[in-house]
């Protein structure tokens, strides 16, 4: 899969690209951690706008993840509520449109959060 080409495939609230790009360039991170990666949109978005050394996805489902390893440098097969990361592991942690599918997602957020070093952008579809 070519994420440009399957933009369309791809579940997103249409402008908020720019809002999360915005924030990811300010804080300039050298690596990232994407929670939900889907089939890699959002690695193939950041890799094109921001010099992120390493990124790294982590989704639940098997095919999808296995499509994003052509994005991102890593991708974890694992559930977004118990991430298998240390605290402070990543400068940003995004977590776009994912925290309607977590099972407790206050806690959860907090888990995000302590796995970013400095940003975490969270949000839910819509």
């Amino acid at each position: 899969m070519i994420p440009d080409r399957s933009y369309s495939r791809v579940f997103h609230s249409l402008g908020v690209e720019p809002w999360i790009l915005g924030l990811l360039l300010d804080v300039k991170p050298r690596n990232l951690l994407d929670i939900g990666c889907g089939h890699g949109f959002w690695g193939f978005v950041v890799r094109r706008r921001i010099d992120v050394v390493y990124a790294v996805g982590l989704d639940i489902d098997y095919a999808k993840a296995r499509e994003a390893k052509a994005v991102y440098d890593d991708v974890v097969i694992g559930d977004a509520s118990a991430p298998p990361f240390r605290d402070r592991s990543f400068d940003s942690v995004l977590a776009v449109e994912v925290l309607h599918g977590l099972r407790n997602p206050r806690d959860d957020v907090k888990r995000l959060r302590d796995i970013s070093r400095s940003l975490l952008v969270a949000t839910f579809p819509g």
